[in-house]
């Protein structure tokens, strides 16, 4: 989608949720063109730090509860109002001068505070040639605050579109590590590879010899491209007692396997006594996928 395109709809959101809200942008964005180009940066800086308080931190998606706030794959839903209004900010001064518009985006980013930082990384698959950007992204990985590593890792299509194999693996790995859900991570099911299902599985020895516990979630990435032990310890948790690691190995499982390997014999039998609604729903769902992907030869 054209960059100013996404501009107008995401002006669109955020002028529905306060009568005052389209003026300050319209405002905002003229003072951007009057400004030189030097000084462009610093005015796109002052106005995200302004826009907290003049556009407000409710949810987006409080003023359109019956609509998918969603933009060139981006979940704008899960974004502020204050947020939303930056990236309209931070486009239109993009578009004033496309091939300074990395550099614009890299000072405005080492500017801004942690949650100026995280909006940023939010939108970074809404900019034009959104690999210019992978160095603002990268640095975003090697950050300690949950807050701003969970902008680039949870909910944001940019890592899995723009990252190589080795940065999307440690990508998953440090999301493991810091707690978080690689279950958001998106794109995982397309970008799993050997590499990272042999990590998983070295990771999960580490932690079972270290008597700890293993993130119910990692088997997601363990089971697609896992060694035949991988898939073995991955169908083992269908019989957990936790039901969380029950559903994400019976997804895991529905993501890899073909309809004659042990592990979906293992999930019928799994299914058949499975208590737990959720996790039933998750069995079925990956048998269902199972078989239609057999009928059709894949």
């Amino acid at each position: 989608m054209p960059v100013k395109t996404v501009e107008k709809q995401l002006a669109g959101w955020v002028s529905d949720a306060g009568d005052a809200n389209a003026d300050w942008l319209t405002k905002a964005c003229r003072k951007q063109q009057e400004v030189a180009a030097e000084d462009l940066a610093d005015t796109v800086s002052l106005h995200w730090a302004m826009a907290r308080r003049r556009l407000g931190t409710d949810p987006l998606a409080a003023s359109h509860p019956d609509k998918q706030l969603t933009v060139d794959g981006v979940d704008a839903g899960r974004w502020s109002v204050g947020d939303a209004g930056r990236i309209v900010l931070l486009l239109h001064a993009m578009a004033l001068n496309p091939a300074g518009a990395p550099a614009l985006a890299a000072s405005v980013y080492r500017a801004g505070d942690e949650s100026e930082r995280a909006a940023m990384v939010r939108a970074l698959a809404l900019f034009d040639e959104p690999e210019d950007y992978r160095d603002i992204a990268l640095e975003t990985g090697r950050a300690n605050s949950l807050v701003l590593y969970g902008a680039l890792a949870e909910f944001n299509p940019y890592p899995a579109l723009v990252y190589t194999e080795h940065d999307f693996n440690q990508l998953v790995l440090k999301t493991i590590f810091t707690g978080l859900s690689i279950a958001r991570i998106v794109g995982l099911q397309r970008r799993i590879n050997a590499d990272l299902a042999r990590m998983c599985e070295d990771f999960h020895d580490e932690r079972k010899a270290a008597g700890r516990t293993v993130p119910v979630d990692m088997w997601l990435a363990m089971a697609p491209h896992g060694s035949p032990r991988a898939v073995e310890l991955v169908t083992a948790r269908l019989s957990d007692d936790d039901p969380a690691h029950r559903l994400f190995a019976a997804t895991a499982l529905g993501w890899s396997q073909p309809a004659d390997a042990p592990a979906v014999a293992a999930l019928r039998e799994a299914l058949a006594t499975e208590q737990d609604e959720r996790v039933r729903a998750a069995m079925q769902a990956s048998l269902d996928h199972i078989d239609n992907s057999s009928r059709k030869g894949t």
